[in-house]
């Protein structure tokens, strides 16, 4: 089952949905990376995410597992938004 708790914390953020880019840029502080540096690449992560999502999940659907198939749209449309927010505080 998918759950909105993460595996780890991403700054303070204890959930998904509490990670934005406040959590972003702390993780970066903490891990003694640039902002700008992270920023670039957590957007070409998710813009190949978004890139491949519907590719893989044609792929995975011949596995007739309704949770991965799932699991494909949520990493895309989380990949949309997080590309979203990161893009628009790099303004």
């Amino acid at each position: 089952k998918l759950t909105q708790n993460a595996a780890m914390k991403i700054g303070n953020g204890s959930s998904i949905n509490a990670c934005g880019i406040g959590e972003w840029k702390k993780l970066a502080s903490t891990v003694d990376a640039s902002w700008p540096l992270l920023s670039d690449r957590i957007k070409e992560l998710a813009e190949g995410v978004i890139a491949h999502a519907d590719e893989v999940a044609v792929e995975l659907e011949s596995t007739g597992d309704r949770v991965i198939l799932n699991l494909a749209k949520v990493l895309k449309d989380r990949s949309t938004k997080l590309l979203t927010n990161i893009s628009s505080s790099t303004l």
